[in-house]
């Protein structure tokens, strides 16, 4: 049997609400906590104020019943515990009226707001993530920097070096110091590292290595200079530094690498596109070589 209204807890108010809608041909269950209901509704029928058919009412129950053990109360129904809320539209507690709509409309609110909180939390993770690689770039680049840099801070005691047993070396020596000059001039934020500006970078860089390995390579013509003790530690310190440029050049690679096949993926490609996360330059083998040219001693 399917029920308009369900009237709970509501003592002799209740039997009353269920006498008036019961004349109006609404079906009424009547559920009572104790036994209040069961002496007045046999006060009603003693003087003759029957209720029509649809009506039926269930006493005795415990105090505190909720009213899910109330409908479990209900064995009489002789359905499923599931399905029984499908035989009332009302239920009224006290002075609320809960009907099936509002509560269908309460569980797809939380079924709503669960998955938008769910979708934000994932944004929140994914922006995150961006940004812990875009980090991640940018300290790998400065990385580079801090290298190149100090590889220019030894050239200027290198030249003088030199220059002090291989006097008639003008032209290589001045090549040098024009290079690291230009080099030292060209400055690349991480922030705006577009192919075009690492290829400058990377070309400047590039010329510098030539002109020392020039200046190097004459240095086997003066014994003495090759004899000379600052002349050896600063062979060994400028070796040691084209190595860790060659490392900080391949970590970047692989930061940038990384950091561009993550923003490419969908759906994270939609978060880089909104957040302004674009793709970054890294460094590339020149041509005819497959690694970066480096200082040979």
């Amino acid at each position: 049997m399917k029920y308009d209204v369900v009237i709970i807890g509501s003592g002799l108010g209740g039997l009353e609400c269920a006498h008036i809608l019961s004349k109006v041909g609404m079906s009424v269950l009547l559920l009572e906590r104790g036994t209040q209901a069961g002496g007045c509704l046999q006060s009603y029928r003693r003087h003759g104020l029957a209720f029509d058919t649809g009506f039926h009412y269930v006493g005795g129950l415990d105090e505190g019943q909720s009213l899910h053990s109330a409908f479990r109360h209900l064995g009489l129904l002789r359905l499923p515990w599931q399905r029984l809320d499908n035989h009332f539209d009302r239920v009224t507690i006290g002075n609320q009226t809960f009907n099936k709509k509002t509560r269908n409309m309460k569980k797809s609110i939380i079924i709503i707001l669960a998955v938008v909180a769910i979708l934000v939390i994932w944004a929140v993770s994914v922006y995150n993530g961006l940004v812990t690689m875009d980090e991640n770039v940018t300290g790998q680049w400065a990385n580079v920097e801090t290298q190149y840099q100090r590889r220019a801070d030894l050239i200027p005691n290198l030249v003088n070096t030199v220059k002090g047993y291989a006097t008639h070396e003008k032209e290589t020596l001045e090549g040098v110091v024009a290079a690291r000059s230009q080099a030292t001039q060209i400055k690349v934020d991480a922030e705006d590292l577009t192919p075009e500006k690492l290829a400058e970078y990377q070309k400047a860089q590039g010329a510098v290595t030539s002109a020392l390995g020039k200046l190097l390579a004459i240095t086997e013509n003066y014994p003495d200079l090759k004899a000379n003790q600052n002349f050896l530690e600063l062979q060994a310190q400028l070796e040691g530094t084209e190595n860790r440029i060659n490392v900080a050049r391949k970590n970047f690679n692989d930061a940038a690498q990384a950091y561009n096949t993550n923003i490419r993926r969908f759906p994270k490609n939609i978060f880089a596109g909104m957040f302004g996360f674009d793709k970054k330059a890294y460094f590339e083998a020149e041509e005819g070589s497959e690694k970066a040219p480096k200082v040979e001693f």
